[in-house]
């Protein structure tokens, strides 16, 4: 129980209901009781959070691409595209069961828009430079000239992706990326979104498929 000391207009000590009051350095205070936290635990919390971990590890070393692959898509939801991106890859890229909760690349979505991607994009890997080549369809639906080709490879297994951001546009029809000798031996996964001018509008991302560096 609580006791006033000053009357009715002054301070309390002790608790009424769910405050505390005191005082410190001479002056009155009150606190509300902390509320106790009960974690329970249960299976269902533990399979979130392996999820949730698996996708945080997965789309880290993506972070400065998806600021600019789903920034479009992250805007129009109010969120982070971090964020947007981690949704992404829990919701549906991961496979398996728990507690063996994996990352399926082919599922994973690095870029979500209504922009036309170039035609006929294949990757090939050799002297450990990714080579990526497209048909330019400029002029076709929504798709110009300036649009920005966002080329991506990643090494899973390491945790490290090689990315270009503003080097290449629709007309270009190829790029490379040089890969880091670390890959030698590795199995890479590449990936290829394209996002307008302005940055205000991107396509839907294209998982070109799984390849060993040499």
């Amino acid at each position: 129980m609580g006791t006033i000391k000053q009357g009715i207009l002054g301070g309390f000590s002790g608790r009424v209901g769910s405050v505390v009051g005191g005082s410190w350095n001479g002056r009155n205070t009150m606190r509300a009781l902390a509320t106790s936290h009960n974690d329970a635990q249960t299976e269902a919390q533990l399979m979130q959070r392996s999820k949730f971990s698996k996708a945080i590890a997965f789309v880290k070393p993506l972070t400065a691409y998806v600021r600019v692959s789903l920034k479009p898509y992250a805007y129009d939801l109010d969120l982070a595209a971090f964020n947007v991106a981690t949704r992404l890859c829990m919701t549906e890229a991961i496979t398996g069961e728990y507690p063996d909760y994996t990352v399926d690349p082919s599922l994973m979505r690095v870029a979500v828009g209504t922009l036309s991607l170039p035609l006929n994009t294949a990757v090939s890997v050799a002297d450990k430079v990714a080579s990526f080549v497209w048909s330019d369809n400029s002029g076709s639906e929504d798709a110009v000239e300036t649009d920005i080709v966002l080329p991506l490879v990643y090494n899973v297994s390491k945790g490290s992706a090689v990315f270009a951001l503003s080097s290449y546009t629709r007309v270009d029809a190829s790029a490379e990326l040089v890969l880091p000798d670390a890959w030698d031996g590795d199995s890479v996964v590449a990936y290829v979104s394209v996002i307008n001018e302005d940055g205000s509008t991107a396509s839907p991302s294209e998982y070109l498929g799984e390849f060993t560096v040499a």
